[in-house]
């Protein structure tokens, strides 16, 4: 009997193959559903965002099927040098080229002077990085720069519009003046399109979370003031580009997102307009957002 056992043993031994050897994992669950068996492994090899499930299930005839599947949670947005080895698992890089960070944010700016009062809210849309630089070092640290692109939206409120006046003699200088009582359906914003040069670290928590921090240069490219107001029958839209815009300036962001969705708070304390006569310094703009892959 022992013999026969050992035989056996023997034959078992031969036929099995070893799936995956992984050492020193954070997390390990056995889970088992629906007639199935799953085998999943969170954190592993030092990085916290890796995870791998390895599932065993019984079909309706009888026959064994099994799936295999590795994943890294909380990625930095869309990676352009990604490597695999000869097995098809990702490469572990220091240094990545990437892209990330579509977001939405709304608040408010702030009018200093005879001007305060009448701004309404401020909305932004953009890409923080059309494409950006990373370093990562020691656990789940990273430093990146990227050029991004942002387009923002300083709204007055409805009794209020942008218009120019030609002080300083060279380019149109907004001011914010009331629209007169007949006109209906009034509205007014100011639009600036920026090339963005975001500056971040971030440090990731677990395996799915990650907060960054740093600062952002503003190349404020092109900037232009809208009004919209009807007059009985008519409606009109009037538009007054090349402002006198402040071309450089500097923003403080901070946020936190969980497996690529996060959230986030950027703050301008300078004035997007320069400092002319009649021309409303609009500063200590904030805004909060939602933001994806960052």
């Amino acid at each position: 009997m022992l013999a026969c056992a050992g035989v056996a043993m023997n034959v078992w031994a031969a036929s099995a193959d070893t799936v995956k050897v992984i050492n020193h994992p954070d997390k390990v669950s056995v889970v088992e559903k629906n007639g199935s068996v799953s085998l999943e492994v969170t954190g592993y090899d030092g990085d916290a965002s890796k995870s791998y499930n390895y599932t065993i299930k019984h079909d309706k005839d009888g026959n064994v099927k099994s799936t295999e599947t590795e994943s890294r949670n909380g990625r930095y947005g869309i990676v352009l040098n990604k490597k695999e080895d000869n097995n098809g698992e990702e490469v572990e890089r220091n240094f990545e080229v990437f892209i990330s960070g579509f977001y939405l944010g709304w608040g408010h700016t702030n009018a200093q002077g005879e001007f305060h009062g009448k701004t309404g809210k401020t909305f932004e849309v953009g890409i923080l990085n059309v494409i950006g630089a990373g370093y990562k070092f020691g656990d789940r640290n990273r430093l990146s720069l990227g050029v991004g692109y942002q387009a923002k939206y300083y709204e007055l409120k409805k009794d209020y519009y942008f218009t120019t006046s030609m002080a300083g003699g060279v380019l149109p200088n907004p001011t914010i003046v009331s629209f007169p009582d007949e006109y209906k359906r009034r509205f007014s914003q100011m639009v600036v399109h920026t090339i963005q040069f975001p500056l971040l670290y971030a440090k990731g928590f677990g395996n799915r979370f990650w907060a960054y921090a740093g600062g952002v240069m503003n190349w404020n490219c092109y900037a232009y003031t809208s009004r919209n107001y009807k007059v009985e029958n008519t409606r009109i839209n009037e538009m007054t580009s090349g402002l006198h815009q402040r071309k450089i300036t500097f923003d403080m962001l901070v946020g936190i997102q969980h497996n690529g969705w996060g959230v986030y708070f950027r703050y301008s304390p300078q004035s997007v307009l320069k400092k002319c006569e009649n021309t409303p310094v609009l500063n200590k703009t904030w805004t909060i957002g939602l933001a994806l892959g960052f």
